[in-house]
């Protein structure tokens, strides 16, 4: 989960970097997330979820593939012979449900590795 906020926030300053951003509140606007809730991820406290890498996909040509993996480009590379014919969504759907399992999970886990170290201090 670390790799894919450092990656989205990697994201996040490339728009800035090459203007299609102006800020942050833009950025959150466009994706119509909180500024908070992206205060949040800059800060370790939250992971980015599905709705708004979602939103980065639709609005700003997000590279999933490049997000969950590093691989290939932060943009997707549109050609002519690139279009949402043969995408399937059915896929994309698990992924990010799976995805939110997984979130959930390392929170539950971070709970209860906090909950065994105060017992060891006892």
């Amino acid at each position: 989960m670390e790799n894919l906020n450092v990656r989205f926030l990697d994201f996040y300053r490339f728009l800035l970097q090459n203007r299609i951003v102006k800020n942050a509140k833009d950025f959150t606007e466009r994706l119509s997330v909180s500024s908070s809730f992206m205060t949040e991820i800059k800060k370790g406290r939250s992971n980015v979820g599905t709705k708004i890498i979602q939103n980065a996909v639709i609005e700003f040509g997000l590279n999933a593939n490049w997000l969950f993996s590093g691989d290939g480009e932060k943009i997707q590379v549109k050609d002519e012979k690139s279009s949402m014919d043969g995408v399937d969504f059915n896929t994309i759907s698990f992924i990010l449900n799976r995805y939110e399992e997984l979130v959930s999970e390392n929170t539950l886990l971070k709970i209860e590795n906090e909950k065994m170290k105060k017992s060891l201090e006892i």
